[in-house]
């Protein structure tokens, strides 16, 4: 009698359930399985048919004079983008893109309000 009432004391349903079962091992080694078969699927995959996982780009040949019509950066790179396809140089490039990154640097300086001091603006770009 004193080991049933410790039982029932301590299971979260104040009672022993007998239609609970335990996590392990039912469900792990299920999972492990799946896993395993899964891991076996890609592999047979990625050896015996690769041709299935990748793109029909990758077999043309590539221009290395001429970016591709589907390349298109993101649109915060765009500045950036029109910079080194406009400047011939290297070195000119490199250049160019600081020269934009400093004038994007000095807008928060720009404004001409008197109530805020520098270092807030500076900060918060207000």
């Amino acid at each position: 009698k004193q080991w049933y009432q410790r039982r029932v004391r301590g299971h979260p349903l104040g009672r022993f359930s007998a239609k609970k079962s335990d996590f392990w091992p039912y469900f792990r080694v299920k999972d492990i399985f799946r896993f395993i078969f899964m891991f076996l699927a890609l592999l047979f995959l990625v050896f015996f048919f690769p041709q299935i996982i990748r793109d029909v780009e990758n077999y043309k040949e590539a221009n290395p004079l001429v970016t591709p019509a589907h390349i298109k950066p993101e649109w915060y790179f765009l500045f950036a983008y029109t910079i080194l396809r406009c400047i011939p140089n290297k070195a000119a490039r490199v250049a160019g893109i600081f020269r934009a990154l400093r004038v994007l640097a000095l807008f928060p300086l720009g404004r001409k309000k008197t109530s805020t001091r520098l270092s807030y603006r500076l900060v918060f770009f207000c």
